[in-house]
């Protein structure tokens, strides 16, 4: 799962592939980033869009309904998200300007 590590897929003792997707066990997740990488989250619609800003989950806006960040973790309550949202999609990108995945 290289940088991320899904807290409750951990918990069931498996390591899926990159790319794979797994049911959650639970409606709640925490989703924690390995050191130099900026994480962001997205609340996003059946259309795969966000609604507007109070969407995007980061450093400077770190909660919207159903997810929070703080620093490299972010929580997300699937009962708690926004009416008519589908999914939420996470991004990490490496902190410093220039960084690749690789050097990380």
């Amino acid at each position: 799962m290289h940088a991320f590590a899904l807290t409750s897929m951990l918990l069931l003792g498996s390591d899926p592939a990159a790319g794979a997707n797994a049911p959650l066990p639970t409606s709640t997740a925490r989703v924690s980033a390995s050191a130099g990488l900026d994480v962001t989250a997205l609340v996003v619609s059946g259309d795969d869009k966000v609604s507007g800003d109070d969407d995007m989950v980061l450093f400077n806006q770190p909660s919207a309904p159903g997810v929070s960040w703080s620093g490299n973790v972010v929580t997300v309550d699937l009962t708690a998200l926004r009416s008519g949202a589908a999914k939420v999609v996470l991004l990490a990108s490496p902190e410093t300007e220039g960084a690749t995945f690789g050097s990380l």
